[in-house]
């Protein structure tokens, strides 16, 4: 008798965005939920990346497969929200995925392009490619860092398969100001049962900054090890001195450090944006914020100014 054919198992709902919008924030929390498993990496990325997608519906369920029974699956892709610089993504999610939830999150649109603008100068400075663009150049070369903030040209993409009911929109400020409600609320959505998932504290989820400490870490220690008679000495180390070491270099209070080092190093070369191209941005974004308070049912005022 032949064994019955068991379904891979998909994700049941995606955060799709905004990239530099709090994601990783989300995923930490919705993490703690013991009925939520979420893909590793956090952002496989499958619907946006030719690469990727050309492995196939099978290698993405793989994802998935150790998800217990009972749990909902998801993924945190934000270049899934990134038209139309990633190609036709709803049209092949819908294909997949006809009845996957979306998550979309959303941050005040100047500071979550100036912030994609930090992200992608500061990956040219780890990968020594120059020059590092002023933000106004920036937003010429990479016009996805504008794209990326105008919400509501992105929500249409999606609206074109999906309706409105499958579509949840949520702001960082909300998830900032009071994440327990807005936790609850996107729990609802899923059909989750309700659990408070902000009792064990906040979330820091900062994986930019963490690679950038990693980073900079590998290039200190590489510069030891470069250093006259540095091998010797640490071959006449004993490996547990050697295990110590390198445990005491790993502990959050020193990856911290270097980490806040290494953002303010990298930072301090990129200018600061302007009064005067920040007004020209909220006008450039003001009729997306405008529709996006409408399907919302209320009024952003913060992101006017």
């Amino acid at each position: 008798m032949s064994e019955p054919d068991v379904k891979p198992r998909l994700p049941d709902f995606l955060i799709i965005g905004a990239m530099k919008g709090g994601s990783t924030t989300l995923h930490a929390y919705l993490l703690r939920h013991p009925d939520v498993f979420l893909a590793k990496p956090k952002e496989p990325q499958f619907f946006s990346r030719d690469a990727v997608y050309a492995r196939g519906l099978a290698w993405y369920a793989s994802l998935f497969e150790t998800a217990a029974p009972g749990q909902l699956c998801g993924e945190a892709s934000t270049c899934y929200s990134r038209w139309p610089h990633f190609g036709d993504v709803p049209a092949r999610i819908f294909e997949a995925l006809p009845a996957v939830k979306l998550v979309y999150q959303l941050r005040h649109p100047v500071e979550r392009a100036y912030s994609h603008y930090l992200h992608l100068m500061q990956e040219r400075q780890i990968r020594g490619e120059e020059p590092v663009y002023a933000f106004h150049r920036a937003v010429e070369s990479y016009p996805e860092i504008l794209d990326a903030s105008l919400y509501v040209d992105q929500i249409r993409q999606f609206e074109r398969f999906y309706p409105a009911t499958r579509i949840h929109l949520l702001t960082l400020d909300d998830l900032r100001t009071d994440p327990r409600q807005s936790l609850l609320e996107l729990q609802e959505f899923l059909g989750l049962r309700a659990l408070d998932l902000t009792t064990q504290g906040p979330v820091s989820a900062n994986v930019w900054g963490d690679r950038l400490a990693r980073n900079r870490m590998r290039s200190r220690l590489q510069r030891l090890g470069a250093l006259p008679g540095a091998a010797l000495v640490a071959r006449l180390l004993p490996p547990s001195w050697r295990r110590r070491a390198k445990r005491a270099l790993r502990r959050p209070g020193v990856a911290r450090r270097v980490e806040s080092r290494a953002l303010r190093e990298h930072r301090a070369v990129l200018p600061p944006m302007s009064q005067t191209t920040r007004a020209e941005l909220l006008e450039r974004f003001r009729r997306s914020t405008d529709e996006l308070e409408s399907r919302l049912g209320r009024a952003l005022p913060e992101w006017h100014a």
